[in-house]
């Protein structure tokens, strides 16, 4: 994890309840721990980023109606603006309902908005971590076109991997057959034979782009649901550490 430019990691996924929202946390919280700064963007209008963090985003008195990633890309604030500290090396730019009428809308350069608006800030960082929403469209492609790492959490549900296709399609739509996919296996049982399947067609048609599995563990949905503190010494969160090394090794 040398720092050289600033990186930037796109979580993506077709399918909801996959870990999108969760790895992310994780990344960014592994990061923070090896002293990068890291910008942690949630892009997805469900918000659960922004729900982590709106205990320390309310103690600082911030309107995340007003400030946050719909009203960057609106160009009613800047983005400076709209980033806010919420631990030792993690900023937030956060989330909001109105996000969601995104994709519907008609913009110029819709889809290269994210682009430019970070181009201001993006140097003060090591990292930028960008969480997208579960569909097609323009908010995808804003998170894709940015992106030098493109992360696709997958469970054991079937439709996960079925989805593959249409985020590898969603790259190619935007000219960025570049952005080769890593595959992150979350919510793993070990002796399960569904998830086996699943992990056993992972390694034969993308063993070099799958960059961890991640052990299903109630604890990792009671530390966000909670909003708790992050257990360093965890099974789950050194399988997280070490997926993210062999991401950031490519």
């Amino acid at each position: 994890m040398d720092r050289k430019k600033t990186e930037i990691i796109t979580i993506a996924s077709i399918k909801g309840g996959v870990g999108k929202s969760t790895s992310a946390l994780f990344f960014s919280n592994i990061l923070s721990h090896e002293s990068y700064k890291v910008l942690l963007i949630d892009s997805d209008p469900q918000a659960s980023i922004t729900s982590y963090f709106l205990f320390k985003l309310q103690e600082q008195n911030i309107d995340i109606e007003r400030y946050n990633l719909y009203e960057i890309f609106k160009q009613r604030k800047y983005i400076e603006n709209c980033i806010f500290n919420v631990s030792n090396c993690i900023d937030v730019i956060p989330s909001s309902l109105e996000l969601s009428s995104f994709n519907s809308e008609s913009i110029p350069l819709q889809d290269n908005l994210l682009e430019k608006r970070l181009l201001a800030v993006k140097s003060k960082y090591d990292y930028v971590i960008i969480d997208t929403n579960p569909s097609l469209g323009h908010l995808l492609n804003n998170a894709l076109i940015v992106a030098d790492y493109l992360v696709i959490p997958i469970n054991s549900d079937l439709w996960a991997v079925e989805s593959i296709d249409l985020i590898i399609d969603a790259t190619k739509k935007v000219y960025r057959e570049d952005l080769l996919p890593n595959f992150l296996v979350t919510g793993a049982l070990e002796r399960q034979s569904i998830d086996k399947e699943i992990i056993s067609e992972l390694e034969t048609r993308y063993r070099e782009n799958l960059i961890g599995i991640i052990p299903k563990r109630d604890d990792i949905k009671k530390t966000v649901f909670y909003r708790k503190k992050f257990s360093l010494n965890t099974d789950y969160y050194q399988e997280y550490k070490k997926s993210l090394n062999n991401l950031l090794k490519k």
